[in-house]
């Protein structure tokens, strides 16, 4: 494939993007937009890349250019719903999103999305019809979610622990255990950028500068809905979820485990990969070390960027960015 500096297409990032390449997708993008600020469907790629990448800011900014274009492309409106959804701005995605579904019920993610919604309403009946409709569209990409209980996700918590590298498991270890529905969005709003709404855990208190482990870790049992079908799936989740807190609760971010490649360590078999704590105190000295670290081919876990994070679902983007 050629570099964006080299003869390019729009095929050429659809390429990339299908392959993982979400970078070389969004330079593409960049450099197509650049030629014709008007193609909205080099815009909708390059939200959608940006979304892969959990860059929902500058997703956002995207979609709402792509927008003002095209208004009446219900991908595109449905996409800055989405994005608006990921930042917290709950009524300005409902609207943008009940806007799609107006346009053409059949946006896959639009409905999913809106499940999400009412979900965080209480009104879960109300969900599951929109659960059900996106699930009618794209079985998929948007599989049913499985009511999880509260004590079904503490029976999980030994097997996904089991499946934490075993130097790793005393950073949860002695955590509390919480147990709640879903984040609500004053804890979302107290990040910057917000937390997404669809994180699977979140660990909190404690000093890392003293050596202190978090004192609590509060699990989301709907999100895990989300991306669990199966008791297996949900000890495969929370050990993801977990060892991604971990560096993130020791200020090493889920980005700097990609670009170093050490999503090997953190997500081997019990025992397998080296101390996590001598792998991310050697991945920061390498940062210190090297001005750049060239990213490693291989993408993390299916399903986001963010193990901490649940399912990514888009609306749908080839065929339809101007709305055809």
């Amino acid at each position: 494939m050629p570099s964006p500096t080299e003869e390019f297409s729009f095929e050429d990032a659809e390429e990339a993007f299908d392959e993982g390449d979400f970078e070389l997708a969004i330079d593409i993008c960049h450099a197509l937009i650049e030629q014709d600020p008007t193609d909205v469907d080099a815009l909708a790629l390059l939200g959608d890349s940006l979304m892969q990448l959990d860059e929902f800011e500058a997703a956002e900014e995207v979609y709402r250019d792509a927008v003002e274009m095209a208004p009446e492309s219900p991908v595109l409106v449905a996409g800055h719903g989405v994005t608006l959804f990921e930042l917290g701005r709950f009524d300005e995605a409902r609207a943008e999103l009940d806007r799609a579904v107006a346009m053409d019920g059949e946006v896959g993610g639009a409905p999913f999305y809106l499940g999400l919604l009412a979900e965080r309403d209480g009104r879960h009946d109300v969900a599951d019809g929109h659960f059900r409709r996106a699930h009618a569209i794209d079985p998929e990409q948007f599989p049913l979610p499985v009511e999880w209980s509260e004590a079904d996700v503490r029976r999980a918590i030994g097997p996904a622990m089991e499946r934490i590298p075993a130097a790793a498991r005393p950073f949860a270890a002695d955590a509390d255990l919480v147990i709640e529905d879903l984040p609500s969005q004053d804890l979302l709003a107290a990040f910057a950028p917000p937390l997404s709404p669809l994180i699977l855990c979140l660990f909190e208190g404690g000093d890392t500068s003293d050596g202190a482990r978090p004192g609590a870790i509060r699990v989301f049992r709907r999100n895990l809905g989300k991306v669990a079908r199966d008791g297996d799936e949900l000890a495969q989740e929370l050990s993801r979820a977990f060892m991604y807190e971990v560096v993130r609760f020791y200020e090493m971010d889920d980005e700097t485990a990609r670009r170093l490649g050490i999503e090997d360590a953190l997500f081997g078999p019990p025992g397998s990969g080296p101390d996590i704590r001598s792998a991310i105190d050697a991945a920061l000295a390498r940062m210190d070390d090297e001005d750049e670290v060239e990213p490693p081919q291989r993408s993390l876990p299916p399903g986001s960027s963010d193990a901490t994070r649940g399912p990514r679902g888009g609306p749908g983007r080839r065929g339809n960015g101007r709305g055809n």
